[in-house]
């Protein structure tokens, strides 16, 4: 899923991220498109077993890393579903100690 909202007049990077995990693997795909549409992708390979919900953010520090690397200042993220990233603004609770680690990274 990308960002089609026009964001170049504001200066934010729209950031899509999705995932998959299964007992034998764990993909993590970004896309990161500047104001001026430059679309920068990436797709990764874990060489660890997770979960849904750690891939989830695992993929979301992807993101941030790259968008950091690239000295992005303002940034949309858009992920479906919005579990982590709710998690991430504080709308959902995070109740397990895993996830709540992976929330202080973030």
């Amino acid at each position: 899923m990308v960002n089609v909202v026009d964001n170049s007049t504001l200066g934010i990077w729209a950031l899509s991220v999705d995932s998959l995990s299964n007992i034998r693997e764990s993909r993590l795909g970004l896309v990161l498109r500047s104001p001026k549409g430059v679309v920068v992708e990436q797709a990764i390979n874990c060489e660890f077993k997770t979960i849904n919900n750690e891939v989830e953010y695992e993929t979301l520090i992807a993101g941030l890393n790259l968008a950091k690397s690239l000295r992005v200042k303002r940034i949309k993220v858009s992920r479906d579903p919005q579990l982590i990233v709710r998690q991430f603004q504080g709308s959902y609770e995070t109740r397990d100690p895993k996830m709540a680690a992976y929330l202080d990274i973030t």
